[in-house]
């Protein structure tokens, strides 16, 4: 948790507001059928930055794709859930 709060006091706030700005103007709906490669959706259930049903649309947009559910996680899912996030990206790099 404290790599995280270091990256977030060390980033430029200019830039970061510029970033947030640009992600939510940016629509790829159009482009996500276009995908062919396998990709598994990882998101935390209780993410609060992203909610979960945008993971939930991109699995209906993107054919084949499949949803790695975080129960317990938000949007540091991957700190909060190590282990289960180790496992399963592992997991679906070998598939």
């Amino acid at each position: 948790m404290r790599w995280l709060e270091n990256i977030n006091l060390n980033a430029s706030p200019y830039a970061t507001t510029q970033a947030i700005s640009a992600l939510g103007e940016l629509d790829l709906r159009p482009v996500l059928s276009k995908i062919k490669i396998p990709v598994a959706i990882f998101h935390g259930v209780n993410d609060k930055l992203c909610d979960f049903k945008g993971a939930e649309q991109l699995e209906k947009a993107i054919k084949g794709s499949h949803i790695i559910k975080f129960e317990k996680g938000g949007h540091g899912f991957f700190i909060e859930e190590m282990d289960k996030f180790n496992a399963e990206l592992e997991k679906f790099a070998r598939s």
